[in-house]
């Protein structure tokens, strides 16, 4: 489970089917509150950790079903230092 149950950036709750980003530190943020709150200031919306990020809008993505009907899904990120996406 994560360390909150709330995007520290919107303050909405985390709901299934919506796509979250786990940092480092552990902590999670919506996919789509990522983008702006990382272009502003790249560090962790609640621990203040440095963060050396650059969000692409291209990313390759795993699916694998577990039991009970759910499903884990593996993002993988590749972007490249300096690079703007936009």
């Amino acid at each position: 489970m994560f360390l909150s149950e709330e995007c520290p950036v919107c303050l909405d709750e985390f709901q299934e089917g919506v796509f979250i980003f786990e940092l480092p530190c552990r902590h999670c943020i919506h996919a789509a509150c990522s983008s702006d709150w990382f272009k502003q200031r790249p560090v962790c919306p609640i621990c203040i950790r440095a963060l050396s990020v650059s969000i692409a809008k291209h990313f390759k993505f795993s699916v694998t079903q577990v039991c009970g009907g759910r499903a884990w899904i593996r993002i993988e990120l590749t972007t490249e230092p300096g690079v703007d996406y936009n």
